[in-house]
């Protein structure tokens, strides 16, 4: 019998296919904190879809709580990268405990390279790209707030050949970095 497990999130990119694991479903299923994002072998064809766990690397850990929307996006340049809203710890009454971020997937070398810190925004659903693909827009979880990050910085590639250094923090203090936040929750836009 197949096992069936109720994601938050899924995207597709190159031949892998990415589940958030923010809402698997028994919360006992969530090891990794403060989150991750499995990675799976997917190859569509007209004979199915098969999907195995991508043995290279399982999955990436993401920088905050709670990874619950996953959006593809290729930069003008072609770099393929999966944009990770992080809601960040949210209480049964909806209370914000923690910050929430976007995490930046490198698909071609499977890990995260940059991060937007977006405070106690209680981020909620996928990132939406303008048609320019040079803003992304996101609401939040607990109020009325609209928070929005410049994707300018990812065409830079100095960004994808830091090796295993952290993930760059596009919030101002990161050298030779700008903070790419255009909204956030310390000044969203609101109304």
């Amino acid at each position: 019998m197949d096992k069936q497990i109720d994601a938050a999130a899924t995207a597709e990119s190159n031949g892998l296919l990415f589940v958030a694991t923010s809402n698997l479903a028994s919360s006992a299923e969530s090891r990794f904190n403060p989150g991750s994002v499995l990675i799976y072998r997917f190859e569509p064809s007209h004979e199915g879809a098969p999907i195995a766990p991508y043995v290279e690397r399982l999955f990436v850990q993401t920088s905050d709580f709670n990874p619950t929307a996953l959006r593809h996006h290729t930069t003008l340049g072609g770099r393929r990268l999966i944009l990770i809203t992080n809601t960040g710890v949210l209480s049964a009454e909806g209370e914000i405990l923690n910050d929430s971020s976007v995490d930046v997937l490198d698909v071609e070398n499977l890990q995260i390279v940059a991060r937007y810190p977006l405070g106690r925004a209680g981020a909620r659903g996928p990132v939406q790209v303008d048609p320019s693909g040079r803003i992304g827009l996101l609401g939040a979880e607990s109020r009325r707030a609209l928070y929005g990050i410049d994707l300018a910085p990812l065409e830079d590639p100095a960004l994808y050949q830091r090796g295993e250094l952290p993930p760059i923090d596009f919030d101002g203090h990161s050298p030779n970095f700008p903070d790419a936040r255009i909204f956030w929750a310390e000044q969203p836009l609101t109304w």
